[in-house]
């Protein structure tokens, strides 16, 4: 079972769109098919058959009159959410029609280059700031208070708080990514707030973002970027910084080049903050610049086979010249 699969029932069947969005009168006929679809799948898919001694039959005849019942999409969502977390799994989520690249009227092209993180009291942090916020007067650490006018704990409060956590952080997270966005061109209102308590606002340029778009899957497109620093140690040596966006394949090359022109420092460090996680047999290529030789690193595991991920050690570079493992 993937999230794709998943996606694929749900956005076909088209009776689970963003909450609280406007929509035509709810159609339980269509809600129940979706319900059926959303079950059939995990049926079909789930890499364990046994369902970790889950009676999955039992699951459907315990939730299927709760969706015949639902009066609104909004209801039919905490249904199939409620079944799927029966299975005590994670990354199974309902994707809302609103993540569709074809959903929706608003232009998220642009982006201020803002990178966030929540606090433990599940307030909102900037962790990165490109030039253009930097410049407009955006610190690391500024804990934001409203975009474009809305307060953020609104934006907040139409996450359901009773969602699983990392379903919550999940939400919550692409939530503020989408009220960060906006037309390429068009300023950003940022309020904030400094660790003093001080409030600030300040205006933020939008821009189209670096890097190579990429589709997976259902999921709307987005943008696969890497970047390599090199920071000098107190020693007078240095240490390679590499960062990128997504396990996604334009990463790959992005990585071979960057690990290629830090060969000659102390150390790399992998800066995985705000990565948004992808296709998980990429780790087989990025680990083999660190392995010198073939380590297991996991199993992914289907109904019908098994995929071994191992580093395998990369001893050529993209000019085709001879190298050993970093």
């Amino acid at each position: 079972m993937t999230t794709r699969d998943l996606a694929l029932a749900l956005l076909t069947a088209g009776a689970l769109a963003a909450p609280g969005a406007a929509a035509a009168p709810y159609d339980a006929a269509l809600g129940l098919a979706t319900f059926e679809a959303a079950w059939t799948i995990v049926d079909g898919t789930y890499p364990d058959t046994s369902f970790g001694g889950l009676d999955w039959e039992g699951v459907a005849a315990t939730y299927r009159p709760r969706a015949e019942a639902a009066g609104s999409m909004d209801e039919l969502r905490d249904v199939v959410r409620a079944m799927l977390d029966t299975l005590g799994a994670s990354h199974f989520a309902i994707l809302p029609s609103s993540w569709s690249a074809d959903a929706g009227t608003r232009d998220l092209t642009g982006s201020p280059g803002i990178d966030i993180a929540f606090s433990p009291e599940r307030e909102v942090v900037v962790t990165r700031a490109e030039p253009g916020a930097a410049d407009a007067g955006v610190p690391l650490g500024a804990h934001l208070v409203a975009l474009d006018g809305t307060p953020v704990e609104d934006l907040l409060a139409e996450v359901d708080p009773a969602l699983e956590f990392h379903r919550r952080r999940l939400e919550e997270w692409t939530t503020i990514y989408r009220a960060l966005q906006g037309p390429v061109g068009e300023d950003l209102e940022l309020v904030w707030r400094a660790a003093d308590g001080t409030g600030h606002t300040a205006h933020v340029p939008r821009a189209e973002p670096p890097g190579e778009l990429f589709r997976l899957g259902y999921f709307p497109p987005f943008r696969s970027h890497t970047e390599a620093r090199r920071l000098p140690l107190p020693d007078g040596g240095s240490v390679g910084v590499i960062r990128f966006t997504s396990w996604a394949l334009p990463a790959a090359t992005g990585v071979d080049a960057a690990v290629d022109s830090l060969r000659d420092t102390d150390g790399i460090v992998l800066d995985l903050r705000g990565n948004l996680g992808g296709l998980a047999p990429m780790v087989m290529g990025v680990s083999g610049h660190f392995f010198d030789e073939r380590t297991l690193l996991g199993t992914i595991i289907s109904r019908e086979n098994e995929i071994e991920l191992r580093a395998n050690p990369r001893r050529v570079n993209p000019a085709g010249e001879t190298v050993v493992p970093f």
